[in-house]
């Protein structure tokens, strides 16, 4: 009995996806970094479409004005620190405090509360906010940490300030790779040369203020006096900050 070509077809192409594995939607296929199976699958739709674009836009003058914006967050962030580091030992000598590191603990504390913080906040009001917030908070009590009267006071203000900067350091890099295409997140690691940056700025800067004075730039005075010796505050630690 003579057999219809159109039907050997049809049962071949059946037979040939029985034999074939099925391949779950969530499941890892090629180039894909993480399973799918925990993740909404329009929202990974919309997460592959946004960086495809990306992808297709390239490398453009926003990214490079985008690495020198987080990149002087990211030094700000570095000079903060190293700052504290510098000024503590000048901080003990002027205010003898019972505790001398309870500034260092508190400053990593509150980096550690900062980072928590804004990295949550960051998705709830937008990251343009919380970047700008943070940033404002560090250079504000950073400033005033310069005039703290007391060494609890200058503590108080130091882990404020890391509060901000903490937070700001997480919004970094986040904020830049998340803008990058996917051949150029290699700068992503480039960004840490801000750190030195910061670090050296504040070395500088605490090199011409907190040194003998026979070696001090300036050639300032020792102190600046308030309201008689109540608020009697090194000079170095206010010019430095």
């Amino acid at each position: 009995m003579a057999t219809d070509p159109d039907s050997v077809g049809v049962m071949q192409t059946e037979q040939r996806n029985q034999d074939e594995p099925t391949k779950d939607s969530g499941s890892i296929g090629p180039g894909d970094v993480i399973s799918l199976d925990q993740v909404d699958l329009a929202l990974a739709a919309k997460m592959n479409l946004v960086n495809d674009t990306i992808d297709r836009i390239g490398f453009t003058r926003y990214h490079v004005k985008l690495f020198f914006l987080n990149g002087f967050g990211y030094g700000v962030d570095s000079l903060l620190l190293f700052l504290m580091s510098i000024s503590a030992e000048q901080v003990v000598a002027q205010y003898p405090p019972k505790f001398t590191r309870g500034a260092q603990l508190g400053f990593y504390l509150a980096l550690l509360v900062g980072a928590l913080f804004w990295g949550s906040t960051a998705d709830v009001i937008g990251r343009k906010w919380a970047f700008n917030f943070s940033l404002l908070i560090s250079a504000i009590f950073a400033i005033t940490a310069g005039a703290a009267p007391n060494y609890t006071a200058w503590a108080a203000f130091v882990a404020l300030s890391a509060f901000g900067s903490g937070g700001n350091l997480v919004l970094d890099t986040t904020v830049f790779v998340e803008y990058l295409p996917s051949n150029k997140q290699w700068l992503l690691t480039l960004l840490a040369g801000w750190w030195g940056v910061g670090q050296t700025v504040a070395g500088l800067v605490a090199w011409g203020f907190m040194v003998a004075l026979r070696m001090n730039l300036f050639l300032v005075p020792t102190q600046i006096t308030w309201a008689g010796d109540i608020f009697s505050i090194p000079v170095e630690l206010l010019y430095s900050y």
